[in-house]
């Protein structure tokens, strides 16, 4: 003998099943599909447009995607519907926008800064010369060293020392050559 089910069991079963077309799913990976090892979420949340034996078309943030059965542990429905994925696309893409925006503008306040730093850099006929005449009694004649860092804008004199010992020895070398003569 068959047993007909109660009406009162059907029509929870009919909600069910008009309920599912308008909502989207979680399609959970197996664990051997996961592309990165340690990943955080293992499943999709999207809109299951296409179903078959072989393979899924879920609707995701960003577009579609298509994957094999065999890599889908499971399907959980979700209140996620395909309009509320356009809406995240649209939310995400003004946020985009903006940030660029932002990036620009500071980018472009950058620009403005660092070209006015360079126009406020003195250049070379700006800064004041500072020439340092050593008189070497009449010997070699008065010669002029120049030792001021024009970028750290002073006077360097460790390489002013440096000057004045290669000139004389640069000048003994080259009398010393002369009286060799």
């Amino acid at each position: 003998m068959k047993r007909i089910p109660s009406p009162f069991l059907l029509l929870p079963l009919a909600f069910l099943t008009l309920s599912l077309p308008a909502r989207a799913d979680k399609v959970f990976l197996n664990a051997t599909s996961s592309a990165a090892t340690g990943n955080a979420s293992d499943f999709l949340e999207g809109k299951v447009l296409e179903e078959n034996e072989d393979h899924v078309v879920l609707r995701i943030e960003g577009g579609q995607i298509r994957l094999q059965r065999d890599r889908i542990a499971r399907i959980e429905k979700d209140a996620l519907s395909v309009q509320q994925i356009q809406d995240r696309e649209k939310k995400a893409r003004e946020t985009l926008a903006a940030a660029e925006a932002t990036r620009r503008a500071q980018q472009g306040q950058w620009a403005e800064a660092s070209a006015k730093l360079r126009e406020d850099r003195p250049t070379t006929s700006d800064v004041e010369q500072v020439k340092i005449v050593v008189d070497f009694q009449g010997l070699f004649g008065n010669y002029v060293f120049r030792a001021y860092d024009p970028i750290l804008r002073k006077m360097d004199f460790h390489k002013l020392a440096d000057l004045v010992d290669a000139f004389l020895r640069s000048e003994v070398q080259r009398l010393r050559g002369r009286q060799d003569l």
